[in-house]
């Protein structure tokens, strides 16, 4: 089951920036983009994905390991994505920042915190400022148009989820800063990559 996982975050992650590098006509110069969990399960796979797509990556972690393995363009920081000044630093020249950290254990209120802290930060970003690409959770959804997501549903059992679909909901009222919300599906099961991929929207 944790390889399957892997293998459909890795083709969600890869067609949403695809699309979003498309966009930004990826063929003329190699994008910069940062990641915020960048050494976790989902973000070492952006990570690699961006790299071999030939752009420039930023991982920023709370704790860099004393012996991070040098790769080329990629540079690995220390930061807090919390602390919104230094976000704003840190998104600075960026293309794309990404939201890959886990919080599993931080409380629900950890990803709107989080969520503040990137809209916050962009907006105090002079100039360009970068689109946000944050990996979002399954349960945060409906099931079908107007219904209540799962993590309204049951929030005592899944606090986790619950994070999640606050700070969705709060991303929904930002009109000022580019963002894009990837969630995986409910069901995860092996396939083939493709590169292709479908738009659910806002349901399951």
């Amino acid at each position: 089951m944790k390889t399957t996982r892997r293998r459909i975050i890795l083709a969600l992650c890869s067609g949403v920036l695809l699309g979003l590098w498309q966009s930004m006509s990826m063929a003329a110069q190699p994008l910069k983009i940062t990641v915020y969990g960048g050494t976790g399960r989902i973000g070492q796979r952006i990570v690699d994905e961006a790299l071999s797509r030939g752009h420039i990556v930023t991982v920023v972690v709370r704790n860099p390991p004393p012996t991070a393995a040098e790769r080329p363009r990629l540079t690995m920081i220390k930061g807090d994505i919390l602390d919104t000044h230094g976000v704003a630093e840190q998104m600075a020249g960026q293309d794309a920042v990404v939201s890959a950290v886990s919080g599993f254990n931080l409380g629900e209120d950890f990803f709107p915190k989080v969520a503040q802290s990137l809209v916050t930060a962009a907006r105090g970003v002079s100039g360009h400022a970068p689109r946000i690409l944050w990996v979002g959770g399954a349960s945060s959804l409906p099931e079908e148009p107007g219904g209540k997501a799962q993590a309204e549903i049951n929030p005592k059992a899944l606090p986790f989820q619950k994070g999640k679909l606050d700070a969705l909901n709060y991303f929904g009222e930002v009109k000022d800063v580019r963002w894009t919300i990837l969630n995986p599906p409910t069901n995860i099961e092996p396939g083939t990559r493709t590169n292709r991929f479908r738009i659910g929207n806002d349901v399951l």
